[in-house]
């Protein structure tokens, strides 16, 4: 503070100090205090730059506990540095006792230090002869408030993205944001003063509208475009304020995304939190058989829902359902369900929930694939690469493995007691009606030993072909009669007469044997290769026996009692 202000403060160059009597002073005082005291404003009155005086309402609004804390004190101490200069000018303009100043807007300091926004008015008067100031103080924190509220709130109105009108009682636009403007096309001179319906482009009755939740209505832009809005009405001041938020473009992508998922072939389901269907789209609809089904009092929430095996699945293991307890999405899973007409259908699903940030409350998203014919195909393919195509019996492939798989069982299994053979069967006339009557009927004689084959082992046992005229048979959990019954089983079946082009023929065949105990360590092509060599030894025998090959007896032959009835 520069000193010639100071003087002014301290009231040093204002003026001579005004003699005047103890009784009169007392009586100014007594008639400040009464003025003052009560009044509702904060009011002090400080002279040669200390505070003299200060009503009951100063002392609250500076934070004091008493007239103590503030009586004696610089006036400057509960100025801010900013505002002391322009305070100091405006007393100095007061040259006359009952002079005020305007109202001026100033930063105080309280007693705790704090700084608040003030408006103050300076009254030049005395205090006990001397020169003096009074000063009404108004507090400006509340109207600061509502001033920079009602900033924000045109602030808001001038950039939110909805189209904020107000109107008067009759319905005249008195209002128009800038979002108005860019949804509507109308400036803000050409629609205010216009009715509202006019520059909306659509009638409205806004008393009506009043307290009703938002609705979806059409309007039209100044150019004519159809915009799909929603709209609020609300009173105020006389009037009301009208809110239309433009939805135009997420419903025209609302509808876009509908026709692409309408128009796919893959199934959409929206699935509710309670497991309840929201929507489908027609390839669901198509897939369940929605119509039908419910022409039938049937519903696509009913469907029993099976897995790879054919077991039925629970509702809480259902696709629809993981997701929306572990909120995480399930790739590929492969349910089916039976149609109508008591076929089965496979279906690939895909889940995931609608609404990833509140995934507690979400929907979920379930799509599906009819892979039924891939995976008649994929089965078909894979039958094809295990079977014989034309005996319809397993291959050497599949029987190598499968044996393989019985090999690796028994290897964890300890005395079981049980053993499994392997039979090695060959056709030892085959030659002959390939040679007399071709190949064609050589493969009739196949067929029809391959029956006769499938129908002598039952499961769990299984023959399959495993070269032109060479079978394996493989005996699962047999004992020795069992062996040879079916052995003698074979021979007969066989020998059975096949008629191939009106001539009968008897099918001869050898056969070797090979068991299998627990702690087998021999592989299934071993084991094959054995029982092969123990076929060989009954084809030298002359054909029709029955020779097993085992470490004690390499070429031990018995003769079923089938053979025995035809020599």
């Amino acid at each position: 503070m520069s000193d010639n202000n100071r003087d002014v403060i301290s009231g040093k160059a204002i003026g001579a100090v005004e003699d005047a009597s103890e009784q009169r002073a007392l009586r100014e005082h007594e008639h400040y205090q009464t003025l003052v005291e009560h009044n509702p404003h904060p009011i002090a009155v400080h002279s040669g730059g200390v505070i003299v005086y200060v009503n009951r309402a100063a002392i609250v609004e500076i934070g004091a506990t008493s007239l103590d804390d503030l009586v004696g004190r610089p006036i400057t101490d509960f100025m801010h540095p900013d505002s002391i200069r322009e305070i100091t000018t405006k007393l100095v303009s007061l040259t006359t006792d009952g002079d005020f100043t305007d109202a001026v807007e100033v930063r105080m300091v309280r007693f705790d230090g704090s700084v608040i926004d003030m408006e103050i008015v300076s009254v030049r008067t005395k205090w006990r002869g001397a020169l003096a100031y009074q000063v009404i103080f108004r507090d400006l924190t509340a109207t600061k408030a509502a001033e920079q509220a009602i900033r924000h709130q045109v602030a808001l109105v001038a950039t939110v993205s909805d189209a904020i009108i107000a109107t008067d009682s009759a319905g005249t636009v008195v209002s128009w944001n800038p979002a108005a403007q860019s949804i509507y096309g109308s400036t803000a001179v050409e629609a205010i003063g216009c009715p509202v319906a006019e520059v909306l482009g659509a009638p409205m009755n806004l008393r009506r509208r009043v307290g009703k939740p938002a609705e979806s209505v059409v309007h039209y832009a100044k150019d004519g475009t159809p915009r799909m809005m929603r709209l609020a009405v609300s009173e105020m001041d006389g009037g009301y304020v009208v809110v239309c938020s433009d939805n135009t473009a997420q419903i025209e992508a609302e509808t876009k995304f509908t026709s692409v998922v309408n128009s796919l072939q893959e199934g959409v389901l929206l699935i509710s939190q309670d497991g309840l269907i929201e929507s489908a789209n027609p390839a669901a609809r198509r897939m369940f058989e929605s119509e039908q089904r419910r022409a039938a009092g049937s519903t696509a929430e009913r469907i029993t829902i099976v897995d790879l095996n054919g077991i039925p699945i629970p509702p809480q293991n259902w696709p629809s359902q993981i997701v929306t307890a572990t909120h995480k999405p399930v790739i590929d899973a492969i349910v089916g369900f039976d149609r109508l007409d008591g076929s089965r259908v496979w279906l690939s699903c895909n889940g995931f929930v609608l609404s990833p940030n509140d995934p507690d409350h979400s929907s979920v998203v379930i799509s599906f694939t009819d892979v039924t014919e891939s995976r008649a195909r994929a089965a078909r393919l894979e039958y094809a690469a295990d079977h014989d195509m034309m005996t319809d019996l397993p291959n050497r492939s599949y029987v190598l493995r499968r044996l393989t798989t019985m090999l690796e069982n028994r290897a964890a299994q300890h005395d079981s007691g049980s053993i499994d053979v392997v039979m090695y069967i060959d056709l030892d006339k085959l030659k002959h009606v390939n040679d007399s009557h071709g190949h064609r009927a050589g493969d009739r004689a196949l067929i029809a030993v391959s029956r006769r084959l499938r129908a002598a082992l039952p499961a769990p046992h299984f023959v399959g072909r495993v070269g032109g005229d060479e079978f394996v048979a493989v005996l699962i959990g047999a004992d020795e009669e069992d062996m040879e019954d079916i052995s003698d089983d074979i021979h007969l079946l066989l020998l059975d007469p096949i008629e191939i082009n009106g001539e009968e023929f008897r099918m001869r065949t050898s056969v070797g044997i090979v068991r299998i105990r627990d702690g087998e360590k021999r592989t299934a092509q071993d084991i094959i290769s054995d029982a092969d060599t123990a076929m060989y030894q009954a084809k030298l025998r002359g054909g029709g026996h029955t020779v097993e090959h085992d470490k004690a007896h390499p070429s031990r032959e018995f003769t079923p009692a089938a053979i025995k009835l035809v020599r």
